[in-house]
């Protein structure tokens, strides 16, 4: 029935089914696994998490729940704890969303050759995901190779215009010495820094005193 659903597109119909199927056999990894998926899919991290925990209790290993328990860590900072999962989900199967968390999680600790090595191979695993281009583009401006960073960066705003991504961008065009262009971004997205991470927002507020506009 779930699948039936599925093939429907009705995620909240599949994920009740499969809620009904967990009841009968809790511990069958197959059924763990596509309901968190779903859970993923629906956007009910929590719901995914807990899924993610029963399925460690059976299988420590288990690649998809180790991404899921370390993409939580990671947006709660806690970065050591992130690392282990991460890494932990990648001995079985590598995901674009875990290389892209990994990436991103090492460019936060200032460990650019591997967080670029990693960005490189999830935006060639999933060259749609924004996200690991942002990543890519961002690691590449750590390191001063602007031209690339400014590629990648263009191409994860050619996938969706994310504030951050934005700010990565306004952080090159000032590297370049182009403070005019980076001053235009830093007005747009000026309205919208709520949705920044607070490492991010600080970048923000750095970047504007540096253009002389605070």
């Amino acid at each position: 029935r779930a699948l039936l659903a599925l093939k429907d597109a009705d995620v909240a119909t599949a994920r009740r089914y499969y809620a009904e199927a967990l009841a009968s056999h809790p511990n069958k990894l197959s059924l763990l696994e596509r309901a968190m998926r779903l859970d993923l899919m629906a956007g009910d991290v929590q719901a995914a998490e807990a899924l993610a925990r029963r399925a460690l209790e059976v299988d420590v290993g288990h690649a998809l729940s180790n991404y899921v328990i370390g993409s939580v860590r990671l947006a709660d900072r806690e970065l050591d704890l992130a690392e282990v999962a991460l890494r932990q989900s990648m001995k079985r199967a590598r995901f674009p969303e875990a290389l892209n968390d990994l990436a991103w999680l090492l460019f936060l600790k200032r460990e650019y050759a591997e967080s670029e090595s990693l960005a490189r191979e999830a935006v060639e695993l999933r060259p749609g995901v924004c996200h690991a281009w942002d990543t890519l583009g961002a690691t590449l401006l750590a390191q001063g190779e602007l031209e690339e960073a400014e590629e990648a960066l263009q191409k994860a705003l050619s996938l969706a215009s994310n504030v951050g991504t934005l700010l990565h961008m306004a952080q090159l065009q000032a590297a370049k010495g182009d403070k005019e262009h980076a001053r235009e971004i830093i007005l747009m997205i000026a309205d919208k820094t709520g949705r920044l991470s607070s490492e991010a927002k600080a970048d923000y507020d750095r970047l504007r005193r540096d253009l002389g506009d605070s």
